[in-house]
């Protein structure tokens, strides 16, 4: 299973849907912790193309495709 999905989510976020990832996005830190060198989600290691990708979902407004 994904690590924040619904039945057991890592540090108790599901990020199972739109309302949810925008939710984490604006009010919590998940971009944050996925530009973190320090502690970066994944852990396992980060996507620089995801990155540029959430960083211009929220400079457009988090829109929901």
């Amino acid at each position: 299973s994904a690590c924040h999905d619904s039945d057991n989510p890592q540090a108790g976020l599901p990020l199972t849907n739109y309302t949810q990832i925008r939710n984490a996005a604006e009010n919590g830190n998940l971009i944050n912790r996925i530009n973190s060198s320090s502690n970066p989600m994944p852990p396992t290691g980060q996507n620089s193309t995801v990155i540029t990708i959430i960083d211009q979902w929220k400079n457009d407004g988090y829109l929901e495709n």
